[in-house]
């Protein structure tokens, strides 16, 4: 059997590395094909290659264009059509699209047999592993699609799941789904040694940069707990094998309660974190379910990191709906946000001179609303509209998807688009007001999103990344 695995869109798609390994462990070849590329090109390719089988696992955001790609499977390539991923876990079992073979829900584990013994018009169910049985098979994704093996950073994971539950994240139909086994697979760190075996692949390919993006690098560190030990392994293999620049995300509230062993370690791994902040307000905070979060605690947890790492990046969202009429204006809502983190960012020039030589950046995103999740949920019940199909939309574009006048709509983008430079800069809210009143012409939206994305960039690697910058963003689909 073969099976031809569609990459899309600029990063690594994680999960399907995983489901590759599955169909090599089963016998059967794989080959990549990046479906970036213009669809008649890609669907040649496929041709001559003749699979049995054609593998789509799509972000939300990809899912159209994965649609528009199966299609023409479905015409012009005598192959089957396989679709995974988490937004398929929000579709009924009884749902059927021309499109789509085979789907499948949930983890990967257990699928691939099943696929080849069961009739086309089929969901299967996968069967949750024990992280220390899940490996990810890299080598020919790095060899076949150079778009991945071109980018500066590639990603990996010690655990895929989270111990928060807020409104806008796939995580609680998760937890609710797997109840026991959530913590067993999902919460429960790999071994160290598969971990940075996929760093050395990476490393062996010319990435120059690992993101190491579990949810919350710190989950499980508490004194006496076992991450604590984990990021101690980590770190000396880390530093005896790898020693690549990398980063990873926090939380305020695990930040604080963390071993201060495990942040040592950290520290010694990564020049950089972000900090998932997502929003300031106590009414915001009851929509996204994170009720326990301050702006205190933020500069507290600053405070404690930034005394080992010294870069941090906030991360915060805006363009809530008015759920529970909670969120009357949006606009003040989103301004309330930025002006915490300025404050944030400005409080080692204030009142904690411990954290005076830190550098702290915000990251603003758009509320994008996903299948499946509370808020999402929440907003079809109390009859709040959202943009069709807004899941496509890209974060650097700025477009979320709670419907909003064209007004609110335009200031909450510029609010996206600016917030970097607002924190940077500490501009003031006069200044701010007048900014996000502004229309914006293509040519600004893209500059805009370049100078953000070159910003995070220098922000992590330094200044001596800059010149690489136009490279970069020539070899990306560059979306703003």
């Amino acid at each position: 059997m073969k099976w031809a695995l569609i990459h899309q869109g600029n990063d690594l798609m994680y999960g399907m590395t995983f489901f590759a390994n599955e169909v090599l462990k089963d016998g059967d070849g794989i080959h990549w094909f990046d479906g970036n590329k213009e669809t008649v090109k890609l669907i040649e390719e496929l041709q001559e290659f003749c699979p049995n089988y054609v593998c789509f696992g799509p972000l939300s955001s990809e899912l159209l264009q994965a649609n528009h790609i199966a299609f023409h499977v479905k015409r012009d390539v005598d192959a089957y059509t396989v679709f995974g991923g988490h937004h398929m876990n929000t579709l009924t079992d009884d749902f059927k699209h021309p499109h789509m073979d085979y789907i499948v829900k949930g983890p990967c584990y257990g699928a691939v047999n099943t696929i080849k013994t069961t009739s086309p018009g089929s969901t299967i169910h996968g069967c949750p592993q024990s992280p220390h049985l899940m490996r990810p098979s890299l080598k020919e994704y790095y060899e076949q699609v150079d778009i991945i093996r071109n980018r500066p950073r590639t990603y990996l994971m010690s655990h895929f799941g989270c111990c928060y539950n807020c409104s806008y994240c796939s995580t609680s139909s998760n937890r609710s789904k797997y109840r026991k086994q959530y913590k067993q697979c999902w919460l429960t760190r790999r071994p160290v040694e598969d971990v940075i075996e996929e760093a050395l692949i990476a490393k062996s390919y010319g990435i120059k940069e690992i993101a190491i993006a579990d949810d919350d690098a710190l989950y499980n560190c508490k004194p006496g707990q076992n991450g604590v030990q984990w990021w101690k392994e980590f770190y000396q293999q880390w530093h005896d094998k790898v020693n690549l620049p990398a980063y990873c995300n926090v939380t305020p509230k695990t930040v604080l309660k963390a071993d201060e062993t495990a942040i040592t370690c950290i520290a010694l791994v990564c020049n950089s974190v972000q900090m998932g902040y997502e929003t300031y307000s106590e009414n915001s905070k009851k929509v996204f379910n994170r009720k326990f979060q301050t702006e205190d605690q933020v500069i507290a947890a600053c405070k404690r990191i930034g005394m080992h790492i010294k870069k941090i990046k906030l991360e915060v969202i805006v363009g809530l709906p008015n759920v529970d009429g909670l969120i009357e204006d949006p606009v003040e809502d989103a301004i309330q946000t930025v002006m915490s983190c300025q404050r944030i960012a400005q409080s080692g020039k204030n009142e904690h001179p411990e954290i005076e030589d830190v550098e702290i950046k915000a990251q603003c995103y758009p509320l994008m609303l996903y299948p499946g999740t509370i808020l999402w949920d929440k907003c079809n019940e109390q009859g709040i509209k959202t943009v069709n199909a807004a899941w496509q939309y890209s974060f650097y574009a700025g477009k979320g998807s709670v419907e909003f006048p064209d007004k609110t709509k335009k200031k909450i983008n510029n609010i996206v688009k600016m917030t970097t430079m607002f924190v940077k800069y500490n501009i003031g809210r006069d200044w701010m007001e007048a900014l996000i009143s502004m229309d914006m012409t293509q040519e600004s939206s893209r500059k805009l999103s370049e100078c953000q994305y070159a910003d995070s960039l220098i922000f992590r690697l330094g200044e001596e990344i800059k010149d690489s910058i136009p490279d970069i963003i020539k070899n990306m689909e560059f979306k703003y």
